[in-house]
């Protein structure tokens, strides 16, 4: 499995790209891509949560 995250976040599993709907899954796959092999904090799954709805809330609320 590989996971490209220049430009649109995506998997590709035995040569096939995989799309990765949604912004919280995009981000949470970003990070763990960053850190292969590692165990990511709930902690820090949790602060990306937090992050990605509150962006995604204000771009909601932009005119």
């Amino acid at each position: 499995m590989q996971v490209r995250l220049l430009g649109s976040v995506e998997v590709v599993v035995a040569g096939a790209v995989r799309p990765v709907p949604g912004l919280r899954r995009k981000a949470v796959l970003a990070m763990l891509g960053l850190h292969p092999g590692q165990i990511v904090s709930s902690g820090v799954v949790s602060y990306l949560d937090t992050t990605v709805a509150a962006s995604a809330d204000a771009g909601l609320t932009r005119a």
